[in-house]
């Protein structure tokens, strides 16, 4: 019987058991999009910067009315999407050695993060599973530094290939970088199709808004477009706390651990017919925002939806324009969350959630019924043959309104405490009287003045950057040169302007304002010569068989500025430089556009417009201030 035993012992077979890579990549990945993908390592990110903040005993007090931290200023996340690889960098808490070790890369264990995004532990590993097979992370905490190079098969438990983080030299740049490298079939066509990075950088401005309006800053920087976007603007839409029709809020407490608050109102930028403000264009615009946001632990899961499955169980009609319903859910374990494990969709047939729909169900139809009043108010046979103003007067008494108060005779005030002393004020009220409202003439003899330059330019990027929700040109608080009459002029104009109503002027007038401003500042700071000996001894004119005086007489342009500035970046104020080397970029890639709308070669819309402003503002902002400070 041993002998039988023996033998059996000695020819049994091993089985093998495990998981293929390749199965488990396309399991894990084959059901979720390239941007959801990149928005795992987001949310990444950001769990990092909340651990930061709530350990920290002087940030971890700040939070919001919900509960959750209220300031992530100083936090940046920068995804480079380059021709052979996608880099995702932050800096945020690196990884620190335990977590390195037991948790970064091991697939299915659920996140601890308290009010974390991150929920199912598949996120990072998934996100890299979906873009490329080769692997590169780089991580730093106050402790440690370590590199960690490996392929995505190694995520198999029948892989013979370990995964070691190698510790090397610290720098002091706290935070995490992952690279993806050999890119999967498909990804590369998607990086270089233009209509998806578009809605790619629209949906980063819904899903991350309220981390976004909180001071956590987005950026993206494509190279297969040459196209970069610095500081991405939130777009969840506000909910209007004023008249004419009021917020409802409604709060459920502790459902399994979630706190839900809910509050339907109007849209912040939609305006009723006979509303002061109302602008149909506008309302056009923005009408595709409409509807309910669901949002857990500040990210959007599910945005403008007006579908059954989210309460909203009427057909749409035009009575609903303006409605906007928000429903954070907040829960200190993510787990308790309903939503799916790509973050794009909630768990709409669970208890949790069907209990929560029963409450925004009579909400949008409360703001039906509320809405169709207003609607009938201003419709209303007795008032729609009077002028305007009476008409609106007597709208908003059957309202229940207070009056419109009376406007001043100026609509226009200059920054220039000065500058009112030499108006006659009857010149503002014809001005207002003939409908022009971009001030051109003449302030205090032609001399308008500037804000008073800061006293350091050592930090010059703006807090409180131009909002997609501002559809001028330039912010009012913009800087206004005091010594450049023309330059000052066309800002002026440029507060004003309404470039949803006008792009194609707003893109010329914008392309002065950049030639303007750069050779202004070339000219302030004492770089004139030095931008144009650039141009002959480094650009187009070296080729140029030029004469002496002919050189002499050259000027220079923008073109030939920003080339020289390329070279010279260590002009750059040092906390800024990063931010304005991007911007410069942009400039370089996006002045050939602009330039064909000058010349009536091209066409633009306001999206364009917004987008090619704001990845330039600071820029501007830069060579007007540095020409101040530097130009006394």
């Amino acid at each position: 019987m041993s002998e039988i035993n023996e033998s059996t012992e000695n020819n049994r077979l091993k089985i093998q058991t495990g998981i293929d890579p390749n199965f488990l990549s396309a399991t894990l990945t084959e059901d979720i999009q390239l941007t959801d993908a990149i928005f795992d390592l987001f949310d990444n990110s950001i769990d990092a910067a909340r651990n930061q903040i709530t350990n920290d005993a002087k940030q971890k007090t700040l939070k919001d009315e919900f509960g959750l931290p209220s300031n992530y200023s100083g936090y940046e996340i920068t995804l480079t999407l380059d021709t052979d690889a996608i880099a995702a960098a932050d800096n945020c808490m690196g990884f620190d050695k335990e977590a390195l070790k037991n948790e970064a890369l091991y697939i299915g264990r659920r996140s601890d993060h308290p009010f974390g995004i991150g929920n199912y532990g598949v996120g990072l590993k998934r996100a890299l599973m979906k873009a490329g097979e080769e692997i590169n992370v780089t991580t730093e905490n106050s402790h440690n530094r370590y590199e960690i190079n490996f392929n995505v098969r190694a995520f198999g438990n029948d892989s013979d290939e370990a995964i070691y983080a190698i510790p090397i030299k610290k720098t002091g740049n706290l935070g995490t970088t992952l690279t993806v490298k050999s890119l999967r079939a498909g990804i590369e066509h998607q990086l270089k199709d233009q209509e998806w990075y578009n809605n790619f950088i629209k949906e980063i401005s819904i899903r991350y808004s309220i981390f976004i309006k909180k001071g956590l800053k987005i950026s993206v920087i494509n190279n297969h477009l040459n196209q970069t976007n610095l500081c991405i603007t939130p777009s969840l839409p506000d909910i209007r706390d004023e008249e004419p029709l009021p917020v409802s809020t409604t709060t459920i407490p502790n459902i399994n651990g979630v706190n839900t608050y809910i509050k339907t109102g109007v849209h912040g930028d939609y305006r009723f017919k006979g509303e002061l403000g109302h602008n149909q264009t506008v309302n056009t615009r923005i009408s595709n925002e409409f509807g309910i946001y669901f949002i857990c632990n500040d990210r959007v899961i599910v945005a403008h939806s007006t579908e059954e499955k989210h309460g909203f169980t009427t057909q749409w009609h035009n009575e609903y324009a303006g409605f906007a319903c928000i429903v954070r859910m907040v829960a200190d374990s993510p787990s308790q969350l309903p939503w799916n494990t790509a973050k794009t969709e909630l768990q709409t047939s669970g208890s949790f959630f069907l209990h929560i729909r029963k409450h925004i169900e009579p909400l949008a139809k409360d703001y039906r019924a509320k809405a169709k009043k207003i609607i009938k108010a201003w419709n209303n046979p007795s008032i729609r043959g009077l002028a305007d103003s009476e008409r609106k007067r007597r709208f908003r008494e059957e309202l229940g309104l207070p009056a419109i108060p009376k406007k001043p005779i100026s609509q226009f005030t200059t920054r220039n405490s000065n500058s009112t002393q030499n108006r006659n004020p009857e010149d503002d009220k014809n001005r207002k009287t003939n409908g022009n409202s971009n001030v051109t003439g003449n302030h205090n003899n032609g001399e308008a003045k500037s804000h008073p330059p800061s006293s350091s330019t050592k930090k010059l990027i703006s807090s409180d950057s131009h909002s997609n929700k501002l559809n001028t040109i330039l912010p009012n608080d913009f800087p206004q040169p005091s010594n450049s009459q023309n330059l000052n002029n066309m800002i002026v104009e440029a507060h004003n302007m309404n470039f949803t109503e006008s792009p194609h002027a707003a893109s010329m007038l914008y392309r002065a304002i950049l030639e303007g401003s750069s050779r202004h500042y070339a000219s302030k700071t004492g770089n004139f010569n030095a931008v144009k000996d650039h141009f002959y001894s480094k650009g187009e004119g070296k080729g140029k068989n030029h004469s002496d005086e002919y050189k002499k007489a050259q000027g220079i342009d923008l073109t030939m500025t920003l080339k020289w500035l390329n070279d010279n970046t260590n002009l750059f104020p040092d906390p800024d430089r990063k931010t304005l080397k991007l911007c410069l970029k942009s400039v370089l890639s996006d002045n050939q556009k602009l330039n064909g709308i000058v010349h009536c070669k091209s066409i633009t819309n306001e999206a364009e417009f917004r987008i090619i402003r704001d990845k330039s503002l600071e820029l501007v902002r830069f060579f007007i201030t540095e020409a101040e400070t530097k130009g006394k």
